[in-house]
């Protein structure tokens, strides 16, 4: 196996990968955001983690039962899926998480395969359009939010998603395309935390 530097570790480990010509974050993977100190969001975020990552349910209530952080759960979490390996295997290796990527054989080639494959799936599952779709449009250096909205447009519309991308010039606002498509312009607005923070990224960017 190829050796990691810590420096390039620090990097994939932050969620950052390259990928239709530039950096895409971790905010577009949408994991499961850590909830307040509550009981009934806990058990809400236990699922959550457990569904995206593919990994067992009552082993991550098992580890937030025992005090063990967020941060390292869902880093356990990740691993898990990308190695194969069961959860509960990969939090008993915990010690240095670069070193067990290292341990797991984790390159930053197969991080950045699932990590973007999980990123696309999120992006159509959102956007309502197949994943090949999805992936094109990514290559073709549209972000997820405009894929988002163009997507849920284009099908509200009985329209080609292209032919709605396509509609969005400069300074011209969703909400106006969704009024000229004459469609609920609601398909625009965030739906829950993860697009709103989507959204306050790009406005960011802008």
């Amino acid at each position: 196996m190829k050796k990691l530097s810590k420096k390039i570790l620090v990097g994939i480990m932050a969620g950052t990968f390259l990928f239709a010509g530039g950096n895409v974050y971790a905010e577009e993977n949408n994991p499961p955001q850590p909830p307040p100190q509550v009981t009934a969001d806990l058990n809400r975020w236990a699922k959550d983690t457990a569904e995206w990552y593919g990994v067992s349910e009552s082993e991550i209530q098992d580890a937030l039962k025992k005090g063990v952080p967020f941060d390292d759960i869902e880093h356990a979490a990740m691993l898990a899926k990308i190695s194969g390996k069961s959860f509960k295997t990969v939090m008993g290796m915990k010690a240095d998480w670069f070193d067990v990527m290292q341990k797991l054989n984790i390159t930053p080639e197969k991080y950045e395969s699932v990590m973007r494959e999980m990123m696309i799936q999120s992006i159509a599952r959102r956007s309502e359009l197949p994943e090949s779709t999805v992936k094109n449009l990514l290559e073709n250096h549209y972000n997820p939010r405009d894929i988002r909205i163009a997507g849920r447009l284009a099908k509200a519309s009985g329209k080609d998603v292209q032919s709605v991308l396509d509609m969005k010039k400069l300074n011209q606002r969703w909400m106006d395309i969704a009024q000229e498509l004459g469609v609920d312009r609601d398909l625009v607005r965030p739906h829950g935390p993860v697009e709103e923070a989507e959204d306050e990224g790009q406005t960011e960017q802008q």
